[in-house]
């Protein structure tokens, strides 16, 4: 639903926002969408990446609370985007 998590998960007056990420090695890349990073900003500890890592071996997961203050360091990357469509009269 572009909501900026993957699920919502309440306990009580507690709730959390998690977001899956996946890696087929021990170490890579992720990356935040421009909704995802806003919403981590804005739920801070409310806000958590799931991450399953070494899906090519033995898969685990580790799970990050407040994922902007944590010792990941997101960095912006902007791109451009071409997308193709096609179009038809009626």
């Amino acid at each position: 639903m572009a909501c900026g998590f993957d699920y919502k998960l309440s306990s009580n007056s507690n709730f959390y926002c998690v977001e899956v990420k996946g890696l087929n090695e021990l170490k890579g890349n992720i990356q935040l969408t421009e909704k995802e990073y806003s919403i981590a900003e804005s739920l801070k500890s409310n806000y958590c990446l799931f991450i399953v890592k070494n899906f090519k071996e033995k898969p685990f997961h580790e799970i990050i609370f407040d994922p902007l203050n944590s010792q990941l360091n997101f960095k912006i990357a902007n791109r451009k985007v071409i997308q193709v469509s096609y179009n038809a009269t009626i």
